[in-house]
Order: structure tokens, then sequence, then C-alpha cells
């Protein structure tokens, strides 16, 4: 049996996911910026905090590599269709929130999200064995989250047994 592939284009799947990973899916980066003279006596007083996204500069691709699917739909829905898939798998870590994007396939399109101070260990195991649990299967794994969509509100753990 010859499982179908979808790894023809790797450099366009890496890309993909630094574009969605900075512009969509990564939270924003928070940062303080100083509202007063720096050698005034009300300095840090009008001290307020904003939000950007993150950029080339603050992401690493943490990992690339190619992983068998049981299905062709790449990990983010339940297929009725018999059929292996080879894609890519694309981990990007922000290292400034510490969290890390994964994608399945080539078009950018966010998997789930982890967040270092709620990863289970199970998960950097996946990554060196190379087969990440898919979506639904990594929120109770790993302590994922979902970003259904924009519109929609966002699934956690909690969540997955009610």
């Amino acid at each position: 049996m010859n499982p179908a592939t979808t790894l023809s284009r790797p450099v366009e799947c890496i890309a993909a996911a630094i574009y969605s990973a900075c512009l969509l899916n990564l939270p924003p980066i928070s940062f303080k910026v100083s509202g007063g003279v720096s050698n005034s006596p009300q300095r840090g007083k009008d001290d307020f905090t904003k939000e950007r996204r993150p950029t080339i500069s603050d992401i690493t691709v943490f990992a690339v590599f190619p992983q068998t699917l049981e299905s062709p739909a790449l990990g983010f829905e339940e297929s009725n269709v018999v059929s292996i898939t080879r894609s890519y798998t694309t981990i990007i870590e922000c290292n400034r929130t510490q969290s890390f994007a994964v994608y399945f396939g080539n078009e950018g399109r966010l998997a789930y999200l982890l967040h270092s101070a709620n990863i289970k260990p199970v998960f950097f195991q996946d990554v060196s064995d190379r087969i990440l649990a898919h979506r639904k299967d990594a929120i109770k794994r790993y302590n994922a989250v979902i970003n259904v969509s924009s519109h929609e509100s966002v699934i956690q753990h909690d969540d997955v047994d009610k």
C-alpha cells in the first residue's frame, strides 16, 4: 500500500507555518512602555503595557518532519475515508512567550497551540519520536489549546469531557 503524499514542497510548508504563526496564531508579545521622563520623580507612574505580533526574530523553527497520518484530513477532523497520508509537521516556537504552534500539512493551517507552562513532557518525547497526536487527542495528551476559528471560543482540556 503506497501512502498518499504531500511531501513535495518543504520550503513552502515552513514558510506558510512561519507566516501563520507570526501574523495569526502565536499569542501577542506584551511589553512595557514608559510614559514619563526618565529623571522625573513621576517616573513609572505613567508606564503602560502594549502588545505586538511576534516577528521573525522572535521565533524559531523548532521542528519539521514528515509524519504519516491515517486520514486525508491531516489530523484536523474525523474522516470516514481510509487513507494513509504523509505530510509535514511543522512546529514554530515563540522565544518570548514560550509558546509552540503546531501545523500539519503545507498550507500553514494551525493544528494546535501549546504554552510551555502547561505542556506535558510527553509532547517533547513525541517530537523526538516524530509522531504528534492528532488535533483532538492533543488537548488531553499535551494540554494543547485549539483555536476553532477567530469567531469561536478556544477549546481547552477542561472542555473536552463535557
